[in-house]
């Protein structure tokens, strides 16, 4: 697996910040308003509900030479609900990005930390959790030839009933570069993880990912990564997967105010499921994006999902499912300072084993300020 979209720092193109000396401080609040016909994703009996979402935010971007970064960055996320109030959530988010860049080197070091409190996930209720992601990446050009190794540490810690699906994961991934074209690479890419469950060694295993492809400039406007490749899936106690593998991010530049963009995945995942250690994720989905000023845009993204789940001695049949996402919304920069949005989202599930149906229609709206 390749490393991509870990931290993104967006959205701040029109914000001054206050300037601190060595950085500079961007305050942010955000209010979002939102509306779903099925909060909790069941398959019968549907409950309604109006959800807000306030999170205060802070990014401190330290001032660097060059290329070079270094950004902190932290949400606290106000989950209320109007009538299920005893599910209010308070989640805390934080991001740290460290990139320098030489003549023909590069280092990154980035964190990512959630705490997350208790959720409702496909119509199941799971406990309090965190989630913390570290992240080393080297590299160095030679000419056409360039490397990178990275070490990417993946930590989850579930409390109380839930913590059977703690567990930490160790991936290390070496990838080299050829330079085909002048802004065309094609890519070889090795990948070894070691999952360590906390408590249920039967579930923990490892993985050993064999990727080729290309990446940069696939053709006139059009910017991406296509690779593929075998992955082989052991665990300890549990069933194995073998199989392809799929991670394809494709950008088509149609027109200085329209962006159109597709991906497709295939991979396994963990599952949270006790009865199986992981199921099989096939991803398919389509964006566009169009300025209809230049403050005002419009987007719409479209993914389907099918996901198969390995047979256990328990259910009769194997679950697999259809995931069905549409989602189209307005982004307007009415200021300098400020952010507004509204959007509606179309979720839908078809699973073989029937407990596992839902649809859930969800209108939204937000306000973002930033100094």
């Amino acid at each position: 697996m390749a490393f991509t979209g870990f931290l993104c720092f967006c959205g701040y193109a029109f914000a001054e910040g206050i300037d601190l000396g060595p950085c500079k401080l961007y305050p942010v609040i955000k209010t979002e308003e939102r509306y779903e016909d099925n909060i909790f994703q069941m398959p019968s009996n549907a409950k309604s509900e109006l959800v807000n979402t306030t999170t205060p935010e802070i990014l401190l971007k330290f001032k660097l030479s060059g290329k070079n970064i270094f950004d902190v960055n932290y949400k606290y996320e106000m989950i209320n609900f109007d009538k299920y109030s005893s599910d209010n959530r308070r989640n805390n988010k934080f991001k740290a990005a460290l990139e320098l860049y030489g003549s023909s080197y590069f280092f990154k070091l980035k964190d990512q930390y959630d705490e997350i409190t208790n959720t409702y996930t496909y119509a199941e209720y799971f406990d309090n959790y965190a989630q913390n992601t570290v992240f080393v990446s080297i590299g160095r050009d030679f000419n056409d030839i360039s490397f990178e190794l990275f070490y990417e540490n993946l930590d989850y810690e579930y409390n109380n009933i839930d913590s059977v699906n703690s567990r930490n994961d160790h991936v290390f991934d070496i990838a080299g570069f050829y330079n085909i074209l002048p802004k065309t690479k094609a890519l070889a890419e090795y990948s070894f993880t070691k999952i360590n469950y906390d408590n249920s060694s039967a579930k923990d295993g490892m993985a050993n990912e064999f990727l080729v492809g290309v990446q940069g400039e696939l053709a006139q406007k059009i910017t991406g990564t296509v690779k593929a490749g075998y992955q082989s899936r052991n665990y300890d106690g549990y069933t194995d997967w073998k199989e392809p593998v799929t991670y394809a991010n494709i950008v088509y530049e149609a027109s200085e105010k329209t962006l159109l963009d597709a991906m497709a995945e295939r991979k396994p995942l963990e599952s949270i499921d006790t009865a199986q250690n992981f199921y099989e994720s096939n991803i398919v989905g389509f964006g566009i994006r169009h300025d209809v000023t230049a403050k005002t845009a419009t987007y719409l993204k479209l993914k389907y999902n099918f996901d198969r789940y390995p047979a256990t001695n328990t259910d009769s049949v194997r679950r697999e499912d259809d995931i069905w996402n549409a989602k189209i919304g307005l982004d307007i920069n009415s200021r300098q300072w400020l952010d507004i949005g509204a959007n509606y989202e179309f979720q839908k599930r078809n699973s073989n084993i029937s407990s596992n149906d839902y649809e859930n229609n969800i209108t939204s709206i937000y306000l973002k300020a930033m100094y």
